[in-house]
């Protein structure tokens, strides 16, 4: 199943599949390379009016929990 959702549906959209799942698929042995190398968990944002640099190391490192969208304004 993984390696059919890298090859065919490699979008950041489908990483709600792995949400609940990924330790239990890691304690099983499953082979989870693929899906850490994929688009699913290592989106690029391309967005013109976002900043492309932040001096402030903590900011850029800090964890955040809302939507995606919403990241820009928290910048």
């Amino acid at each position: 199943m993984i390696d059919y959702i890298v090859e065919y549906q490699n979008s950041y959209f489908y990483g709600h599949l792995f949400n609940h799942n990924v330790i239990e698929l890691v304690n099983k042995g499953v082979k989870m390379t693929p899906l850490f190398k994929s688009r699913i968990f290592n989106h690029t944002f391309d967005y013109d009016e976002w900043p492309s640099t932040n001096n402030n190391i903590k900011k850029i490192l800090a964890p955040f929990n809302e939507s995606m969208f919403k990241l820009r304004h928290h910048y």
